[in-house]
């Protein structure tokens, strides 16, 4: 039996010798009586090294009896031992006595013999070396020793007391009685310690290269500002802005702030960060047109031409455009104006056309899906790329103080918790605030009072009283089926040429009759331009193959089909009348559908055709209505209204009139005539009240063939606004009131 020797973090293996330092009164008793019996100890790790007064379950089952060699005492009471591995060990039992604990060692020995014993210690030995030139932290000695060993067992053991690595993991070798297996596991050690290391390595390579490349920027520029000063043939960046604010004329803020940037840039150091963003920030505030001025160049007739270039028909929009035109060309003061119209009727290229019929520069900002006010205003240069708002980046781009900026898509802007950007907009196009607007990234204000701004916009309804208060508002109405054909002959046709590669194609009058017959619904030219670029696509393609030519009428048939007849169903009908609708998307005609059905209880009114609030009530008042008309009242039944297009969301009070017709038809078994369209309020005695939008709803009807339209008395003479072709075409009636739409449209 031998006295155990409890380690808290160190690992003694055979054959190698190791000095501790042994201060708990159980450990240094049994050093004391082996060297007074000269008998070994059985040097153990212990499971963990907070454990003050370690016992047998404390200690890991494998450890090494070890020869104690030496034993100095130091005045503080604790001692210095040396300590000679000899033989790897395991215990099984322990027994306490007066000193502390001793075991009956179980010796564990293994002869390494074999070539796959000696190829492993090679590759251990290479690995080693490969390790020590890459800067492995062991003693030279040490691997001098590890070349000159014979002994398989000792050379890992060697190797397993001096590489870097956690006590469990040396503790883990100690227990590897195989030779081999212990000399595979150093050198896989080995291995891994070579790729640390030559990462490391590299990365320290990579930061040296790092470090001395800004420090050689640092001197290579220093250096340069010094040759610079001493040719004097370049001056430094803050004196060229010292200069620009002494030539500078416009508002002493926008001076007193360059001069202070300009000084904060001539005190720090090139390499500061700090230099690069006081640097871009005097590059955008010198860049502003503060005081260029565009001159309004072009003479009345040349302005009236650049409106009538790309646009067909819209008298009235353009009358309207040129009134501006004469007043800004003798005030020069700004103003803002919003085309209102549906979708592709040519708000976008009406407003270019204002910037070239002014002679001064255009910009264009989208509005659509924008949502932060920091778009428009700029971000404050606390943050971390920080620039201009749109606005401002569109006045340093136009190079003048009073260009045309166009606000595209007004009313598709959107609200989040980032601001709201029509406030922004508030500012920007009130005459009087507009004088000093501040953009956060400039910091000083900036007149915007001389800016034409026009805004394009499908509906105004969704946007604020205040917004729409400040819009000279211009409505832009869709297209006739003649004003469509004369786009495309005169504007789509020669452009879709072009960039199809076409030099000659001609339009014959019934392809483009086809063309337009087949998106007359549309009150725009874009599904109509879509269609003639599929057709001349199929045109294109027939050449690039060589295929013998179809004539046009088998080509349309192919790539349109027959085509719908578009013919409207003009047979009276019960209950069945058709409605006129305006919306985002232009005039529409709505078929409008009233069925009585046998009464339940109680009696129900059904109404479907995805309609609004508005709507719905105009519905309810108009059975009133008629209820209180008809005589002898009519027996108690259901009703169900459908209002068609029931795909497209639809309000308002202006199917009041066509509402009560159909529901009175039905009520009453009279049939309707059905070459009308109607339109028109009513109110629960029977009056017809005005309502807007007639004139898109008057081009909604002609487009689709309906030849008589009912409008609310006084309403009229907006028949005067279309083509004389639709006038001609269309016999606009005047109603006052429920009774006169009646008879008018009843089949006696």
């Amino acid at each position: 039996m031998i006295g155990v020797l409890p380690m808290r973090d160190s690992v003694l293996f055979p054959g190698l010798i190791q000095t501790i330092l042994v201060g708990r009164p159980m450990s240094i008793r049994t050093l004391e009586r082996a060297m007074q019996d000269e008998s070994p100890v059985f040097v153990v790790l212990q499971r963990s090294p907070d454990i003050e007064v370690p016992e047998p379950p404390d200690w890991l089952e494998t450890g090494t009896v070890a020869e104690v060699l030496h034993i100095l005492p130091l005045p503080d009471g604790n001692l210095r031992v040396a300590l000679r591995g000899l033989h790897r060990a395991t215990f099984s039992a322990a027994e306490p006595d007066a000193h502390g604990w001793r075991v009956q060692p179980r010796i564990h020995t293994h002869e390494a013999t074999g070539l796959d014993t000696e190829a492993g210690v090679r590759e251990l030995r290479a690995a080693l070396s490969r390790a020590m030139q890459l800067g492995l932290s062991i003693p030279k000695e040490v691997e001098e020793q590890v070349h000159t060993l014979a002994e398989p067992d000792l050379i890992a053991d060697t190797l397993g007391q001096h590489l870097p690595m956690p006590t469990r993991d040396r503790q883990s070798l100690l227990e590897m009685v195989d030779t081999a297996e212990r000399i595979q596991a150093v050198t896989a050690r080995l291995k891994r310690e070579a790729e640390v290391l030559q990462v490391q390595t590299q990365f320290r390579a990579k930061v040296e290269e790092e470090i001395g490349a800004n420090h050689r920027e640092f001197v290579l520029r220093e250096q340069m500002r010094a040759i610079q000063k001493e040719l004097s043939d370049s001056e430094p960046d803050h004196e060229i802005y010292l200069r620009w604010a002494d030539t500078f004329t416009g508002s002493p803020l926008v001076v007193q702030t360059v001069r202070r940037e300009a000084s904060k840039l001539a005190r720090i150091a090139e390499s500061n960060p700090d230099a690069g963003v006081i640097r871009s920030y005097l590059d955008t505030l010198t860049n502003v047109p503060w005081l260029i001025q565009a001159e309004n160049a072009l003479a009345p007739e040349e302005a009236t031409r650049a409106l009538e270039a790309e646009h067909e028909g819209l008298a009235e929009v353009k009358d309207r455009l040129l009134d501006e035109i004469a007043r800004l060309a003798r005030t020069g003061r700004g103003t803002a104006l919003c085309l209102v119209g549906p979708p592709g009727v040519g708000k976008t290229s009406l407003a270019m056309a204002l910037g070239a019929a002014l002679g001064r520069p255009v910009e264009r900002i989208s509005l659509a899906g924008l949502r932060d006010e920091a778009e428009l205003r700029g971000h404050r240069r606390t943050y971390v790329g920080a620039m201009p708002g749109r606005i401002a980046q569109a006045m340093i781009r136009s190079g003048v103080r009073n260009p045309v900026i166009i606000l595209d898509e007004l009313d598709k802007m959107a609200l989040d918790g980032r601001g709201d950007p029509s406030h922004v907009l508030l500012e920007a196009l009130d005459p009087r605030q507009a004088t000093a607007f501040v953009d956060h990234y400039l910091e000083v204000p900036m007149d915007l009072s001389e800016v034409v701004w026009v805004l394009t916009a499908n509906q105004v309804d969704t946007l604020s009283a205040p917004l729409r208060d400040r819009l000279t508002l211009i409505s832009v109405p869709s297209y006739t089926n003649e004003e469509k054909e004369a786009i495309l002959a005169r504007q789509l046709w020669p452009r879709i040429l072009a960039d199809h590669g076409v030099d000659e194609l001609p339009l014959s009058s019934s392809l483009a009759a086809r063309l337009v017959q087949d998106s007359r619904r549309e009150p725009g030219v874009r599904g109509l331009q879509r269609r003639a670029e599929r057709y001349v696509r199929r045109v294109v393609r027939q050449e690039w193959q060589g295929s013998a030519n179809l004539d046009e009428d088998s080509l349309i048939q192919s790539l349109f089909g027959a085509g719908e007849e578009m013919a409207l169903d003009k047979e009276p009908g019960v209950g069945r009348i058709r409605g006129l609708a305006v919306g985002d998307f232009g005039g529409s005609v709505l078929d409008i559908e009233v069925v009585v059905l046998p009464a339940s209880t109680p009696a129900r009114l059904e109404i479907t055709g995805n309609l609004g609030e508005t709507l719905r009530e105009s519905a309810l008042a108009a059975l009133t209505l008629v209820r209180s008309q008809i005589q002898p009242p009519p027996p108690e039944c259901d009703l169900h209204i459908h209002v068609g297009e029931s795909g497209i969301p639809k309000d308002g009070p202006s199917a009041g009139l066509a509402l009560s017709l159909a529901i009175m038809s039905a009520l009453t078994g009279t049939p309707l005539n059905r070459d009308f369209a109607v339109t028109g309020a009513v109110n629960l005695h029977g009056h017809v009240l005005p309502v807007g939008g007639i004139e898109e709803k008057l081009r909604a009807a002609d487009r689709a063939g309906i030849t008589r339209v009912l409008v609310p008395q006084g309403a009229e003479h907006l028949l005067q606004r279309l083509p004389a072709a639709s006038q001609n075409r269309l016999q606009v009636i005047p109603i006052r009131n429920l009774d006169e739409a009646w008879s008018k449209t009843r089949v006696e």
